[in-house]
């Protein structure tokens, strides 16, 4: 939740078609990114679906 990277790459096609770098986005992948795109069953692997706004951690709010 730090914002920092973590994992690996992912290329995925935009969707949302508002992306840009350093943008934090939520994806998909599978048959599920072919039918994010205008155009139903494009052969891609993963597609951007969503641009995150706010992340929140909810462990913050838990009490000792």
């Amino acid at each position: 939740p730090d914002g920092s990277d973590s994992g690996k790459p992912v290329v995925a096609a935009d969707a949302v078609q508002s992306a840009g770098p350093g943008t934090l986005v939520w994806f998909t992948g599978s048959r599920e990114a072919s039918l994010a795109l205008p155009e139903p069953f494009v052969p891609v692997d993963a597609a951007i679906v969503g641009i995150v706004d706010e992340v929140y951690d909810c462990e913050d709010e838990i009490a000792p």
